[in-house]
This record gives structure tokens, C-alpha cells and sequence, in this order.
């Protein structure tokens, strides 16, 4: 932004297909659940990205496993890589591997974890998971930031903390209300995610 008036930039999101993801009605809820094997009166938080070292999945994935955990909560983690391999498991978390229906994942849980660190830029599953219904568990990091206010579509810890994370997704999956709340909020901020409202950003930015 050198030499540029701050009143000259604007902060544009990524657009999501809000057809594609978007709340899953109760009949369609219970349906992906049962196919994924998932109990339908299950907690279920949800952590979705390539398994590399900056995406933070193998130090959450530990920081889960050490904190006390309820009956009938579970983690499922999502994507491939070569951290895949370092992960160590209990009966809390399960594996899903590479998949091609995201969406199909954020609609049956109640809860996405994004454990990335600071190479971060505005990622696309967090803004994918709100415009699912799914409030956010994160660290305060680059353009999450832009997407989750801490206590509004989400909750935001430091950067590095992942047993602090862990104990903030367990403390909204203990909570229903809370966070069904931040939930809802999570996908009215997605409509700004709408690609034809990006498109109408963007074309303003030209004139």
C-alpha cells in the first residue's frame, strides 16, 4: 500500500456458491450423518484442509486428544498430505481422508476448527463453513479476521494456542444455543460472499 491513500483499498472476500453450500434442511442433516457414520445425537466439530505443517492440524489434532472430552463428541478431520501420517488418534477423532463434498461435511457438523497459522490468507473454507450455518473455531490470524469477529460468527484465539482452541470448540459444542446463534450469524456475514455481489465489487473498483 505504499503511496496509495488507504481510502484508495478495499478489502474484497472470496465468493462461495451459496447454492452449493448452505444449511442442510433436518431430513437432509440426518441422511449425510447416517452416511458418514456419524451418530445422529453427536457433537461435531469439523476441521477441513490439506494436511501440511502450516495448516496445524497434527498440534490441534494432539491438543484435542489431551483435553477432556464428553461422551458423544467427535472430530473429523478432512484432506490429504503428508502430515496425514503424524496424526495419532483416539475414538474422538476420525479420519475422512480426500473428499469432494465439503459442503456435504459442513451441513452434518456443528462446528468447523481452522487451526491454521500465519501463513493464512482469506481462506476459503472458513467463508464455505459460514455459508453453511457452521460457527468458527480459529486462530486470530491474517484475513480470518476479515471473515469471523470474535464473538459474532465465531470464536478467535492466539495464534499457536491450539490447547486453548481445543477447550474453545469443546465450550461451543457443549452449548447448543450459543452456537446455533453464532451459526445463524455465520450466514447472513456469507452473504457477502454472494459471486455476484463480488462481481459488483469488483466492477465498482474499474470505474
Amino acid at each position: 500500500s505504499d503511496g496509495i491513500g488507504t481510502d484508495r483499498i478495499r478489502r474484497i472476500p472470496n465468493g462461495v456458491d451459496l447454492s452449493r453450500f448452505r444449511p442442510l434442511s433436518p431430513a437432509e442433516r440426518a441422511e449425510a450423518r447416517a452416511r458418514l457414520g456419524w451418530p445422529a445425537s453427536a457433537r461435531v466439530a469439523l476441521l477441513v484442509g490439506r494436511q501440511v505443517p502450516f495448516k496445524g492440524t497434527a498440534p490441534f489434532v494432539r491438543a484435542w486428544r489431551a483435553a477432556g472430552k464428553p461422551e458423544g463428541v467427535l472430530l473429523a478431520v478432512a484432506g490429504d498430505g503428508p502430515e496425514r501420517d503424524r496424526l495419532e488418534t483416539d475414538p474422538s477423532i476420525r479420519l475422512l481422508g480426500w473428499r469432494r463434498d465439503p459442503e456435504v461435511l459442513m451441513g452434518a457438523a456443528d462446528l468447523l476448527v481452522h487451526p491454521s497459522r500465519d501463513q493464512e490468507g482469506m481462506p476459503n473454507v472458513v467463508a464455505e463453513a459460514m455459508a453453511c450455518g457452521l460457527p468458527v473455531a480459529a486462530f486470530r490470524i491474517g484475513g480470518v479476521e476479515d471473515l469471523v469477529a470474535d464473538g459474532g460468527e465465531g470464536v478467535l484465539g492466539t495464534e499457536g494456542d491450539d490447547a486453548g482452541l481445543a477447550r474453545a470448540a469443546l465450550s461451543l459444542l457443549a452449548d447448543p444455543a450459543r452456537s446455533e446463534s453464532l451459526g445463524r450469524a455465520a450466514r447472513r456475514r456469507a452473504g457477502d460472499f454472494d459471486p455476484r455481489r463480488i462481481a459488483r465489487e469488483l466492477l465498482a473498483c474499474c470505474r
